[in-house]
């Protein structure tokens, strides 16, 4: 039987609830995100449509875990009912399949790194992770021609960005020289906050994005800027996309 994303990423955020019950993540940050976890399963499953077939027919696994008590210790019993039936019922509000592979990815790579099997990684750098879980997604959760049919030849740092985006105040952060600048006028202050707001939503940005549509509006990155600053923003928009490629440590 062919296994859908969200059944997928509702199966492995249950068996990452599940491994979050062991004394080694016992911490307030681990039971945080175990109880956001629970949280979004429960509403899941709160949010079936009790007239269909497919519902009314499983009526007791549904009936038990609207209940969120039956998340505070996830049994293995209970943990093959949340895999089945219950995954294979309930609606995942995301409609962008990539972000819907993504997290697939994700929480599989999570519940192989809880599990003990990775657990080294937590003590690694940001490089050691990326290329860790490059290899996971494109060696054990999948193979490199399975990567290259989803993605293309985007490279896994962009894949990530784009998929997780970018957050604001780094943003902010990373154009403030430009922000700041008290030279600059209104016009090149707002091209500038455009780009912001674009590379937050898109997690990194084509240098020729900035002669493209919607930045070629009123008039032409060229005709804002002088080539000193014109030459300034491409090299920082080009420093953002590099660092998702190859981060910093």
């Amino acid at each position: 039987m062919v296994v859908s994303l969200a059944e997928k990423v509702f199966q492995r955020q249950a068996e990452l609830a599940q491994i979050f019950q062991d004394s080694a993540f016992a911490s307030d940050e681990y039971q945080e995100w175990r109880s956001d976890l629970v949280r979004g399963m429960n509403s899941q499953v709160v949010a079936l449509n009790d007239e269909l077939i497919s519902v009314r027919h499983h009526r007791r696994e549904v009936k038990k875990f609207r209940r969120i008590e039956s998340f505070t210790l996830i049994s293995d019993i209970a943990l093959a009912e949340l895999k089945k039936p219950i995954s294979m019922l309930v609606i995942n509000d995301k409609t962008d399949v990539d972000a819907l592979k993504f997290d697939s990815l994700m929480y599989g790579y999570m519940v192989e790194l809880c599990s003990g099997r990775k657990a080294t990684l937590y003590r690694n750098n940001v490089i050691t992770i990326v290329a860790e879980l490059e290899h996971i997604f494109t060696h054990e959760l999948g193979n490199a021609e399975d990567y290259a049919r989803t993605y293309g030849d985007t490279p896994f740092g962009l894949l990530v960005r784009k998929l997780v985006h970018l957050d604001r105040d780094a943003a902010m952060e990373a154009f403030s020289e430009f922000l700041n600048d008290q030279s600059l006028n209104e016009q090149q202050i707002s091209f500038v906050k455009r780009v912001v707001d674009y590379v937050v939503e898109n997690g990194y940005m084509e240098p020729v994005a900035l002669t493209q549509p919607p930045f070629d509006r009123p008039c032409s990155f060229m005709q804002i800027f002088d080539q000193k600053r014109a030459t300034a923003l491409v090299a920082l928009v080009k420093t953002i996309k590099q660092n998702a490629v190859s981060p910093a440590a």
